[in-house]
Parts: structure tokens; sequence; C-alpha cells
């Protein structure tokens, strides 16, 4: 849920970053461009930021479903040897 929240928040960011860009190019004084290129800049890096954050909760996600369907399917279980074959690779000697 809180990640759905960051997802709006981000898409919240990124218009924010267009309309600062439509006020800079609609401002004429070089003082006025200079202080909204610091929003810009500022809302970018949110951006970034919160993009990474999805992703890395996608991944997440991801690998969290993995887990759960190998556990399901008991895929970490230890492989089984063929008979005479030791778990280091060598062959039993019959005695």
């Amino acid at each position: 849920m809180i990640f759905r929240a960051i997802a709006k928040l981000h898409f919240i960011i990124g218009l924010g970053m267009f309309l600062f860009i439509g006020l800079m190019v609609v401002s004429d004084s070089m003082t006025a461009r200079a202080l909204l290129l610091l929003p810009i800049v500022l809302t970018f890096m949110a951006s970034k930021i919160l993009h990474s954050i999805d992703q890395a909760n996608e991944v997440e996600n991801m690998m969290y479903r993995y887990r759960k369907r190998m556990d399901a399917n008991n895929s970490f279980s230890e492989p089984s040897l063929p008979s005479g074959v030791l778990s280091d690779g060598t062959k039993e000697i019959p005695s």
C-alpha cells in the first residue's frame, strides 16, 4: 500500500517538474529562471530516488513470489545423486 502512495507521489513530482519548466520558459528575468531551475533539479532528483525505490520493491516482490513458488514445489531440496556416488563427486569404493 505504501508503495502505491510512493508511485502517486512520483507522478505528482513529474507533473510539478513540467509546471516549473513551463514557468521557466515563460519568465523573462534571468534571476527568475535561475530560481526556477532549483526546484526542477530537486524534483528530478526526488523522482529518480522514488523510481529506484519502486524498482527495488518490484524486484523484491518478484523474488518473494519466486521463492514462494519454489518452496511450494520443494525445488530448494538437495539434488539426488546416483547410487555409488558420494556428495563430493567421488565414487564409493565397494568393500
